[in-house]
């Protein structure tokens, strides 16, 4: 079975998005352990998962340090990071998660939504860049 790290962004609304995914992947053998900020750490644990809190350094970056200016901009920041490291080994795996927004138009969020729809397309294309050499998204 596979290892999977789960890891998010400081805060609990980035924690949990992923949880079902994680779990899934646990109750399905792999070992799966969610690096998250470190107030959501004991709810994970009481779900049963593996979680240990982030770097505290990361924790205390000003919130404003942490804005991209386009979430597809974040995204492709994230995939080229991590890829690199993953080129390197010669193995890994990215998954994207996108948000429901990017398929439903909700007035009050329409940037928001646009924005999360760019994720969609991109990891098609960031799939078959990396799958050449052996990382799957």
């Amino acid at each position: 079975m596979a290892r999977v790290l789960v890891y998010t962004a400081p805060g609990s609304g980035h924690a949990y998005p992923p949880v079902a995914t994680a779990i899934a992947l646990r109750d399905r053998g792999h070992e799966v352990m969610v690096r998250t900020a470190s107030g959501s750490v004991e709810a994970l644990e009481r779900l049963g998962l593996s979680a240990a809190p982030i770097d505290p350094r990361i924790e205390a970056i000003p919130l404003e340090d942490w804005k991209a200016h386009t979430s597809i901009a974040a995204l492709m920041s994230a995939c080229q990071t991590f890829g690199r490291h993953m080129l390197e080994r010669g193995y890994g795996r990215i998954v994207n998660i996108a948000s429901l927004s990017s398929f439903v138009a909700l007035f009050e969020v329409a940037a928001y939504g646009a924005s999360k729809a760019a994720v969609v397309p991109a990891s098609p294309l960031r799939r078959v860049s990396l799958r050449a050499f052996g990382t799957p998204v």
